[in-house]
């Protein structure tokens, strides 16, 4: 394996607040990945170029977990401990797992080197565990029971580049096997591929925009719970619309809503919400508004009665916000007076904001 170019070094050591790329600093780093004195000697050879891409690799391809869960067991008897490094692509899903379950991983198997991988019962001579496309690992409430994985292995199989999983009793071909040598464990492993980036709040608020408006071309109000809006046989105004998305997106419960009153004087918010209603136009507002807030615009001097309904997602790169509606998406554009404007005509917002 060719060793990382120098500028990669040394950007690396810098995203990892190891300091600057010299003898000291990989001798620094190396007596806080090695266990064997023998290999702390300030030199960057192939152990120390596997540690940091590993040590890296953890950092910025998952957030919950340190790069010394996945060290190799032989504890120092065969190797560093860091015999390959976890690939991008394996952290991802492992990251992804947690993501779902919103519970604590442990890891019980990482990295193995090949004499410690042969005295382990089970063991496959090829284990990815070997190249670190390979995890073993325990959740409580999710992997604890045969239905519990077997119905966490149908989820995880659904991951990119997913290659196989299994636990006592199961496996993601759908087939009961028996490895009782794993415990309440899981294996899941990954085939070589790139690490498929994983979808941003405003990625997943657009996705469900797009979703909800083709769900709403004919959708009505039966699902309010207020009862003069529940009896209307109007089809979905942009109100209802945002309310409904912010349903599918967690933000609201079955029953809650924010609607205009029948007199377009007033906007109401569920009670879950913090509404900020400047007096203002988009460009004052544009440094308060971040991805996910439910913008509702229009004329001048006439914000509710009339109004649209946005979701701000971003900004393109001259700074303009980003929104979408259940039509499409559209750049607010910044007009010769200084104004933005949208349809021609001057914009003023209230935003509202998820609280928590």
């Amino acid at each position: 394996m060719a060793l990382l170019k120098e500028e990669t070094r040394k950007k690396y050591f810098e995203k990892l607040g190891l300091g600057a790329y010299n003898k000291a600093n990989i001798k620094k780093f190396q007596r806080t990945a090695f266990k064997r004195a023998k290999d702390i000697d300030g030199v960057y050879g192939v152990d120390t170029d596997r540690a940091l891409r590993h040590w890296y690799n953890v950092r910025f391809y998952s957030k919950n977990f340190k790069p010394e869960e996945f060290k190799c067991e032989c504890g120092g008897k065969y190797c560093t401990g860091y015999p390959s490094y976890m690939k991008r692509v394996e952290l991802a899903n492992l990251q992804a797992i947690r993501d779902h379950y919103k519970r604590p991983m442990t890891v019980t198997c990482g990295l193995r080197c090949a004499p410690y991988n042969r005295s382990l019962a089970g063991s496959i001579q090829n284990s990815k565990h070997l190249t670190g496309y390979a995890c073993d690992f325990y959740m409580k409430g999710v992997t604890d029971t045969l239905v519990n994985r077997r119905n966490a292995i149908r989820w995880i199989k659904k991951l990119p580049n997913h290659g196989y999983t299994y636990g006592d009793g199961y496996n993601s071909n759908g087939v009961y096997i028996r490895a009782a040598y794993m415990g309440n464990a899981l294996h899941t492993d990954t085939n070589k591929g790139k690490v498929v980036k994983q979808p941003t709040k405003a990625d997943k608020i657009m996705i469900a925009c797009k979703a909800q408006a083709n769900w709403m071309k004919n959708y009505r109000y039966s699902w309010e719970s207020n009862p003069t809006i529940a009896k209307s046989k109007k089809k979905g105004t942009c109100v209802t619309y945002v309310a409904c998305v912010l349903q599918r997106l967690g933000y609201l419960k079955s029953g809650q809503y924010i609607w205009h009153d029948s007199k377009g004087k007033v906007t109401h918010a569920n009670s879950k919400m913090s509404v900020m209603y400047p007096n203002r136009k988009i460009k004052s507002c544009r440094s308060i508004l971040k991805a996910g807030d439910v913008i509702i615009a229009g004329k001048k001097g006439d914000v509710a009665a009339g109004s649209h309904i946005f979701i701000f997602t971003g900004k393109w790169s001259d700074g303009d916000p980003i929104i979408w509606d259940n039509h499409s998406c559209e750049r607010v554009k910044r007009g010769k007076s200084g104004a933005h404007t949208y349809d021609g005509n001057k914009q003023v917002i209230a935003v509202v904001r998820m609280k928590g």
